[in-house]
């Protein structure tokens, strides 16, 4: 494919760029985790128990920004897969908490390794510097964004 000229100040070039990088990033992760027969979403939110233990469903739906329903699906899932478990709270038995297994805690480490050697190599292609620059560019642009 042909590197795409994008001119100065041209802001939807520029938004498209991003969109198609973060396409590839996003492509090199599927690919990294097909191999272990993991999805992004199940990295996700393994990443989220193993960072704030044991969540309700509704507070991993909130914190991914997805709907309870998709929570429920995946939670069934992983479950399934013994990635995660569910344990019922013992003073209401309506609610429930779900947590890492060990399994899940393993497959969790493998992915993310499997993923951060992949897109490095990706990244790869910038030198350290001009990566320092972007992500510095980048970060900027998203404080911008949250001000407005």
């Amino acid at each position: 494919m042909a590197e795409r000229h994008v001119e100065p100040h041209d802001a939807r070039g520029l938004a498209q760029l991003l969109a198609e990088a973060e396409e590839a990033f996003r492509q090199v992760e599927e690919d990294a985790l097909a191999d272990l027969d993991l999805r992004p979403w199940m990295l996700r939110v393994l990443d989220l128990l193993a960072r704030d233990g044991p969540q309700a469903p509704s507070d991993v739906a909130r914190a991914l920004r997805v709907s309870q329903p998709t929570v429920s699906g995946w939670i069934a899932e992983m479950t399934g897969r013994d990635l995660i478990e569910r344990l019922r709270d013992e003073g209401d038995g309506r609610r429930a908490t779900i947590r890492l297994t060990e399994h899940g805690a393993s497959a969790r480490s493998t992915g993310n390794d499997r993923v951060r050697r992949r897109q490095l190599r990706l990244a790869s292609v910038l030198d350290p510097v001009v990566q320092a620059e972007v992500v510095a560019a980048l970060q900027r642009v998203i404080a911008a964004a949250r001000a407005q």
